[in-house]
């Protein structure tokens, strides 16, 4: 009767802890998120970066001595990239989930080409560009990602 009843006890205590498992797990799943913005920072020895005032972390991890990336690091053709070749304001599309604490965790960042994300000057001559860039205050500048003057 003890082997029984101890039996019902030990099972009911898993189906719990099970239950407990399954919706903490359900409920902690994020939906994906994506930032498009300028790199403020970048700290690839620490796995971080910060884009859009937001804290990216960077996933990595040693394998036989050597930092292996496991965010994946990619141009905007979606061709693979060093880490090293990203930079301060740089124009990227960071792909992951959000954490509690509201940082990112990276699993994809594509890094656009400067010809995409700069706007050319238009020519000052050309009657057609009255409203260009060249009509600008010069002291609004770009810094961050963010228009200031």
């Amino acid at each position: 009767m003890r082997i029984v009843k101890y039996f019902n006890v030990t099972a009911a205590l898993l189906l719990c802890s099970l239950s407990m498992f399954l919706n903490i797990s359900l409920a902690t799943e994020q939906p994906p998120t994506e930032l498009r913005a300028f790199i403020m920072e970048i700290d690839l020895k620490n796995d971080l970066m910060v884009v859009a005032e937001k804290d990216i972390h960077l996933l990595a991890q040693i394998v036989n001595g050597k930092k292996v990336w496991k965010t994946v690091f990619v141009d905007a053709q979606g061709n693979p990239i060093p880490a090293q070749t990203y930079k301060e304001k740089d124009r990227v599309l960071v792909r992951g989930e959000e954490s509690a604490s509201g940082a990112i965790v990276a699993h994809e960042i594509i890094k656009f080409s400067e010809q995409s994300t700069e706007k050319k000057k238009p020519s000052s001559t050309n009657p057609e560009n009255s409203n260009s860039y060249n009509s600008l205050p010069p002291e609004i500048r770009l810094e961050g990602g963010v228009w200031k003057n």
